[in-house]
């Protein structure tokens, strides 16, 4: 990590900790500490290709929706229904 950045005053998301088992190289990148690598390039665009992957979106940004309709408004938004979300969850189904 460079050694300009305070790490503390970095950002983690909901799957940092999930990062760090997985041994994940870790550096700062918009305002978070986010995972750059685990196994190399090469070994994860096969697993990509054979399986499957996760990219962590937690820090692309977030967004607001207010008022009476908003959980309609949101409906139209996404593919999923949210009116059965708790706060602070999403959908995994």
């Amino acid at each position: 990590m460079n050694s300009d950045v305070n790490s503390s005053d970095l950002q983690r998301t909901f799957l940092y900790e999930n990062h760090i088992v997985a041994e994940a190289r870790i550096a700062p990148f918009g305002g978070y500490l986010m995972p750059i690598q685990y196994e190399g390039i090469i070994r994860e665009h096969h697993s990509t290709r054979e399986f499957a992957t996760i990219f962590d979106t937690c820090h692309m940004g977030e967004f607001r929706i207010e008022g009476d309709d908003s959980v309609s408004d949101l409906e139209r938004l996404v593919t999923s229904r949210v009116d059965s979300i708790e706060i602070g969850q999403c959908d995994t189904g």
